[in-house]
């Protein structure tokens, strides 16, 4: 499966599904860290990825 991990999961998470034989990208990989939660979303659906987040308020979605 495909992945983009939000940057609140940590490297243990990481490693954990790439051990299973997900491919596996990354927020900070990318240099995303501290991005708005639409412009992760978009980035991961520009990469055919499902992106896998612990982000529930949804805060950071739109620009004020």
């Amino acid at each position: 499966m495909r992945l983009k991990l939000d940057e609140n999961l940590g490297a243990t998470c990481i490693r954990g599904l790439r051990d299973r034989g997900h491919d596996v990208d990354t927020v900070s990989d990318e240099g995303m860290g501290g991005a708005f939660d639409a412009d992760v979303l978009a980035a991961a659906v520009g990469a055919s990825r499902a992106l896998v987040t612990l982000d529930l308020d949804g805060r950071r979605v739109t620009r004020s």
